[in-house]
């Protein structure tokens, strides 16, 4: 199971070929349209959607992946910092930031409560070199707190990519 969050100025409505690229693999994906302006809200739709999908027959609360795009990323990363007992098997940020800059100095506190050291998953970083919106060199930076924490981190920077991840983010979207 997937749990899809599109970035700033995305949709639901417009998930459909991210979705698509993930469930030709034949997994089982859930994207959810979330306030973008409000992190408190989004935590609160999110636990709402955990909660959901939690009480489903179908749902193997054991094999979960949150994938993140841009600001759904960064909104993932905090979920998983302030939610320690909630986490997926694995968190994937695409685009994103992950933590402020104040979160990565040595103290690791995290200006929304809970810092690094509360993440237990492992962490799939992916990132396009020629990231406009979020350098490349903030998520080296993450990556590096992560696995000097003991956080299972893989970093992959993909060459020449901007950030939307185009003209790769198909092939991106299949391969995590």
């Amino acid at each position: 199971m997937i749990i899809y969050a599109h970035g700033s100025g995305g949709s639901l409505m417009n998930d459909g070929n991210e979705l698509r690229q993930m469930a030709e693999l034949g997994l089982a994906i859930v994207s959810l349209e979330y306030n973008q302006t409000n992190g408190a809200e989004f935590t609160a739709q999110f636990e709402t959607l955990l909660r959901y999908l939690g009480r489903k027959k179908w749902m193997d609360t054991n094999a979960i992946a949150w994938v993140g795009f841009s600001l759904g990323a960064n909104r993932m990363f905090d979920f998983a910092l302030q939610h320690p007992e909630q986490q997926p098997q694995l968190l994937v940020q695409l685009s994103g930031v992950g933590i402020q800059e104040a979160a990565l100095t040595p103290s690791l506190s995290h200006p929304m409560g809970g810092g690094v050291t509360n993440l237990r998953c492992p962490v799939l970083l992916v990132h396009g070199e020629q990231d406009e919106i979020f350098p490349v060199t903030d998520t080296k930076r993450l990556a590096s707190v992560l696995q000097t924490n003991g956080v299972p981190v893989e970093l992959k920077i993909i060459p020449g990519i901007p950030h939307g991840m185009e003209p790769e983010r198909g092939v991106v979207f299949r391969s995590i």
